[in-house]
């Protein structure tokens, strides 16, 4: 049996790979962040829009990283339209090392869209109460306050 060493696996290979480790972590962690911003209306059937165009009903996704931009946003449901709200990508602390890391290009794409968005789907939605605390909630259980134990 010939036990040679490898012959990618040098010294010098080593040191390279574990100054390079640590970068791709950290790059790794940054872009995980990045793929989709969630826009969910409190009804499951109302229209999403998007710049005015369809995107889809009750929840959808959008791309979340890319370079600063403002978006407009607004649910639809029986015919109502919801209040417009304008959403845009920000400069966080992933945009400043990504940036930094990648010699600046993060600086122009690494802009993102907040995580989540929740759009109330008409202005008059109709509210429930809650029988056991006796506090109005919105019918989607997204908006509802969360519940403090030994409250009476």
């Amino acid at each position: 049996m010939d036990l040679k060493p490898h012959r990618f696996s040098t010294p010098k290979t080593h040191i390279i790979s574990m100054k390079l480790l640590p970068v791709l972590l950290v790059l790794l962690l940054l872009l995980a962040s990045c793929g989709t911003s969630r826009i969910i209306a409190t009804h499951p059937d109302a229209d999403i829009y998007i710049n005015n165009i369809k995107k889809g009903k009750g929840e959808v996704e959008i791309k979340r990283m890319g370079p600063p931009q403002k978006s407009k946003i607004y649910a639809q449901h029986n015919g109502s339209k919801s209040n417009e709200r304008q959403i845009k990508r920000e400069f966080d602390l992933g945009t400043l090392v990504l940036g930094l890391y990648t010699y600046g290009i993060g600086f122009a794409v690494g802009w993102r869209y907040p995580k989540e968005v929740f759009l109330q789907s008409s202005p008059n939605e109709i509210r429930q109460i809650d029988a056991q605390d006796g506090i109005a909630n919105e019918v989607s259980p997204w908006l509802r306050p969360p519940r403090v134990w030994g409250a009476q």
